[in-house]
């Protein structure tokens, strides 16, 4: 058996790799000033991954059988927590990075009317007792309480895949060609063929739970939180969460 296991930090300028300049200019999440690039977390740095590798082999003479797994166990993705909309109002929407308010005196909940005046949501109270809740349940944010979230601080939960190998290989011959004939079965994430609970992955239910509704004459934004947004993760139903099997026929000569 091989074990192998890794902690990694890993900081850049900008992760964001478009075909068009503005796309990765635009998209990189700031805290104010999109032209001043922020040192924070990388997008593509996992920061610990363990790896594990065991395998039985037995040759009885013109019949060979190979029984193998593969473990992985990864500190998921980095994402950012921006708001969604435009809160430094430089048209560039969902890139500015979400301030984590401390208590309610700390963010306003309602709307921007047309002459720049700022109405209080009725559901104000309703609106921050929910919203607080959320980040208490969240392992990032409530960790930046008074604080603005990081770019790509926030990561997404622990997960780990089981593969499974299985190999029947026969010698028809021993001659200068050897021919052989392999049979193989690969199961990938095989936890999930016997629970349903096992080898699913999670993804963020969003990364823009706040809202910017307008900001007033005096500088001061409003905002709006959905009540229903109670977990910060959902889980992955597509096929990374899902067992698959390939069964193989090879000749070789």
């Amino acid at each position: 058996p091989t074990r192998r296991s890794s902690d990694l930090d890993s900081k850049d300028i900008a992760s964001r790799i478009q075909e068009i300049a503005s796309d990765a200019f635009q998209g990189n999440p700031v805290i104010g000033n999109p032209n001043r690039s922020m040192y924070s977390w990388s997008l593509y740095g996992l920061q610990q991954r363990i790896i594990s590798n065991v395998m039985y082999h037995v040759d009885y003479g013109r019949w060979v059988s190979q029984v193998s797994f593969f473990y992985q166990a990864d500190k998921g993705n980095r994402y950012s927590y921006v708001y969604a909309g435009d809160l430094n109002q430089d048209k560039i929407p969902n890139n500015d990075l979400l301030y984590v308010p401390a208590n309610q005196s700390d963010i306003h909940f309602g709307s921007v009317n047309s002459l720049g005046q700022g109405v209080t949501a009725p559901d104000a109270a309703a609106q921050w007792k929910a919203l607080n809740a959320f980040i208490n349940q969240d392992p990032y944010l409530k960790t930046r309480r008074g604080k603005y979230a990081q770019r790509n601080g926030a990561m997404l939960p622990w997960y780990g895949q089981l593969d499974f190998r299985f190999m029947q290989q026969i010698l028809l011959d021993k001659g200068k060609n050897k021919n052989k004939i392999q049979f193989t079965i690969d199961i990938l994430n095989i936890g999930n063929l016997f629970n349903s609970n096992w080898g699913v992955r999670k993804f963020a239910r969003t990364t823009t739970p706040i809202t910017v509704n307008g900001v007033d004459k005096n500088g001061v934004p409003y905002f709006k939180f959905d009540t229903n947004l109670k977990h910060s993760f959902v889980d992955d139903a597509s096929l990374n969460s899902k067992w698959q099997m390939q069964v193989g026929l090879r000749y070789i000569f």
